[in-house]
Order: C-alpha cells, then structure tokens, then sequence
C-alpha cells in the first residue's frame, strides 16, 4: 500500500515537472528568432564566430570568455552539418528547404542553433532547482522553486540569447545543489561534486566561479552548527582542498588553453586575455559599493525577478532576525540562513566593481528564489495557512505575467527591423540616409542604402532622411515613427529635411 502510494506522488511530481518544464520551454523558445535576419546584440557573434572557427583552430585565440560553452557549440554545429549533408545525400533538401529555409542560411542558422541551446540550459536549471529545494526543505518546496526559475523575467530574457549566461546559471545551480548537501553532511563526494559544478560554471563564464563563497560557507555554518566538529580539523580543510582540485580539474577540461595558452590566458592589457575582464569591470569605494548594494537589491532584483520572489527574500531575512533574537538559536533555520548569507555576501563582493549589468548577478539567482520559496512553505507550515493556494497564485502570477510580456517583447518585430523593411519598400535606393543612433548600423552593413552616421545637431542636405530616437525642430517633417512599446529596438522617427 506504502509503495502504491510512494509511486502514485512520485508520478505526481513528474507531471508537475514536466508541465514546468514544457511552460518554460515555451517561454524561452517564443521569439528565439528575434531580429533575424539581423544579430543586434554585440556579444553574441563572440561564441558563434569562435565555435566556427574552431574547426581550423583548437584555439580560440582569445579569453575574454571561456572555451567550454564555444567547444559546446562546434560539437553541436558539427553534427548538425552532418545531418544537413545527409539530407542532401537523400535527397530531401528541396523538401525540408520549403518548410525551414532559415536550415541552409549560414548566416543565420548558427545563431538559432546557440538560442536554442541556451534555452534548453535555462529550461533544464529547473533539474537542480527541484532537487535543491527539496533537498533543503522538502518535495513541495523543490516544485516551488522549480516553477519559479521557470518564470524569472530576466532569465527568460537572457534565454533567448547566444550567450553564456544562462548556461553558467546552470552549472551554478548544480554546485549550489551540492553546497546544500555539504550543508548537512561531511562527505568529500559532495565537495567533489560541488567543486567538479564550480569549475564547469567558471568555464562556461568566469563570474561562475563564485559560487565557491556558498561552498566555503555551507562547509563553515556546518562545522559551527555541528558538535562533533571542529573548524581546525584537517578532514574539513582536505575536503574543501578537495573541491578546490575538482574545479580546477573541470576549468581545465572546458578551458585547456588557460594551460597550453598561459602567457595569453593571463594578459590584463586587451580582451583577449581572461584577466583584462576583471580589470575591465572597474573598481568602487566602499560608499558606492553600499549604493549599489542596495540599488541591486531593491530595485534590480526586484524588477528582473517580478517583484514577489524579492519581497519574500527580504521576508525571509527578517523571520530569521526575529526567531535568532527570540529562539536564541542561530542554527535553528540553517537552510534560509546559508542561503540569505551567500546570497548577501556575493551581492555585496560583486557590488565593488563599477559595472554592475543586471547578467552579472545572475549566478545569484538561485540562492535567491529557493530563500524566497522555502521561507514561503516554511510559513504555510507555520501558520497551517487556510488559503494557502491563493497564496501561491498570488506569489506566482506577478513574475508569471512579466514572463509573458517578456516572451511577447521577443515574440514582436524589433523596431529596426521594422524600419528595414519599410525603407524597402518606401524609399529609393539611391536616397541617402543619415542616422545618428549606433543602434542602426548593423542596418546599413549590406551597403543596399547609402548612409551616413551623424551628430543630430549636423547639416543635414535638404530633400534628404534623417533617421533618429529624439524628436527634432521645425526644419524637419515626420514621415514615419517606431513605437518600441512591448517590442525591442529603440524608438525611431524617420524624418524627411524640408527648408
């Protein structure tokens, strides 16, 4: 009867994840082909270029970014240009070329690809989200967090690009996994383990390295929280030397020309060595730091995350305050307490440098949404709540709808992509167009327009166009405007010089 029942939750798990896992998958794949046939973001050719070459070169010759996530790719590349062959082969590329052109579009098919790759990594960090909440608090808790990664606008956003972000968050949330299994028990396979995910986040992007701070403190609150052990042991030092070893083992493996490339790895004076990007990001004093400690928390968190994961994160923090000063127990919570500590102390240690881009703080996502939803069942088991399903819809539903409206912003034309297509079809190609936003210039690479880049405040010719996100004075007439609401691109009026 016992075993019945044991297969009959587990089935209902299952189903939970799985609809988790098909909404998130949705959500991220919506819009995956945002801006083609264009490639606005900056970063994103860095991987795609880099895979590609790697067919002519081991060596991707640069380190501003890691390897593993570009050998990652050329390995999925390759075999997808087998499988492309092989539909020739058979004869069945006509076939297949009418329903997915975009298959035999080098230019293109490359960065599909790698959006969709990085959005099967940011659908598959529901995995080690379940098992960390569950392995924290309990089976319900594990679906919680597993549905609230799933809906985090921000990652949902970054889903839906070729970078490395997201990818990292992954392996990230695995080494967290097992920094909570050190939490509660001395095993050196866990600090292998969480060591081994250290290494592969930090070679997929480097900020992924610092998950080794909630290692370090799972490893110390546990030492402090348990009789038996002692700070100074050798055990506990040997294994966290351990975990150390394990991630340098697996840095390696995804990164090898760090070894075989050193004296390039290890330059500060240009991108393409991996040091220049921590001399890059800048440095602040300790007041700007405190500003930018609490801009992040308050206000970046708050709006990358929906709003209601935030606000129980800085619930969270009090409930813990208070049953410290009023249980005197300070291990009393040890789970919330490891996870609200981490996720303070690589908030404020991130908070030092000068750019502080919201992709930055994504390794600490996942400390912050299972702090947030094991205070959440952590309170339905407290109070016994009588209406604890609206609760849960009330929690879910704000980050719910900017998920949507996130995939809907990918999902509609970009304005520049909008203003391409009307140039096509409404002004001459022997028009000259001036412009004084960088936004456009990917737009005028193929030299189908004659155009030219200025200063908004520059002579333009009479009779001519003028392309720019502010409006102007009367010396110019509007003949077409791009609203950006909802859409990505920037807002574009396009004016025509009159005298």
């Amino acid at each position: 009867m016992d075993w019945n029942i044991g297969v009959f939750m587990l089935n209902k798990t299952t189903k939970a994840l799985i609809i988790i896992f098909c909404v998130g998958l949705v959500l991220r794949l919506v819009g995956i082909t945002n801006a083609f046939p264009f490639i606005f973001h900056p970063d994103e050719p860095t991987i795609i270029r880099s895979a590609l070459g790697v067919r002519f070169n081991l060596n991707p010759g640069h380190f501003d970014w890691p390897h593993f996530y570009i050998y990652l790719n050329y390995f999925i590349y390759m075999v997808f240009a087998k499988l492309r062959d092989l539909l020739s082969i058979l004869n069945l590329k006509d076939v297949v070329y009418f329903t997915f052109p975009i298959i035999w579009d080098d230019k293109l098919i490359f960065y599909l690809i790698t959006r969709i790759i990085t959005a099967l990594f940011g659908t598959l960090t529901i995995i080690p989200m379940y098992l960390t909440g569950k392995n924290l608090f309990n089976k319900k808790t594990g679906i919680f967090a597993a549905g609230a990664v799933a809906i985090v606008p921000l990652h949902i956003w970054y889903s839906h690009y070729a970078l490395a972000d997201i990818p990292m968050m992954f392996f990230a949330s695995m080494a967290i996994y097992y920094c909570t299994k050190i939490l509660f028990l001395k095993n050196t396979k866990n600090y292998l383990l969480a060591g081994f995910f250290i290494g592969l986040s930090a070679t997929t992007k480097y900020n992924g390295v610092l998950v080794a701070i909630p290692l370090i403190l799972a490893h110390i609150l546990r030492v402090f929280s348990e009789k038996d052990e002692k700070f100074f042991r050798f055990e506990g030092i040997e294994n966290l030397i351990y975990a150390g070893i394990s991630s340098m083992i697996a840095f390696i493996i995804g990164t090898p020309y760090a070894v075989l490339d050193f004296n390039t790895f290890i330059r500060t004076d240009g991108p393409k060595g991996a040091l220049w990007q921590f001399t890059n990001v800048g440095s602040v004093g300790f007041l700007e730091r405190i500003k930018n400690f609490v801009n992040i928390i308050f206000i970046q968190f708050n709006e990358n995350m929906g709003y209601s994961f935030l606000i129980l994160f800085i619930l969270a923090i009090l409930f813990v305050l208070i049953r410290v000063v009023k249980t005197h127990k300070i291990f009393e919570h040890k789970d919330l307490l490891f996870l609200i500590i981490s996720t303070l102390v690589l908030v404020y240690y991130m908070c030092g440098v000068a750019k502080t881009r919201s992709h930055y703080f994504l390794v600490v996502y996942p400390l912050i949404i299972l702090a947030a939803v094991g205070f959440l069942e952590t309170i339905l088991e407290f109070t016994k709540f009588k209406y604890s399903k609206i609760l849960l819809a009330v929690v879910f539903i704000v980050p719910l709808y900017f998920a949507v409206r996130t995939s809907f912003i990918f999902y509609q034309e970009d304005t520049r992509v909008q203003f391409y297509k009307w140039l096509s079809i409404n002004i001459l190609k022997n028009t000259t167009i001036y412009y004084d936003s960088g936004d456009l210039n990917p737009l005028f690479e193929d030299n189908k327009y004659k155009s030219k880049k200025v200063n908004s405040d520059s002579i333009i010719p009479i009779n001519s166009i003028f392309v720019i996100s502010d409006s102007v004075n009367n010396k110019f007439r509007l003949i077409k405007f791009f609203d950006n609401t909802l859409r990505k691109g920037p807002v574009i009026n396009v004016y025509e010089v009159i005298k």
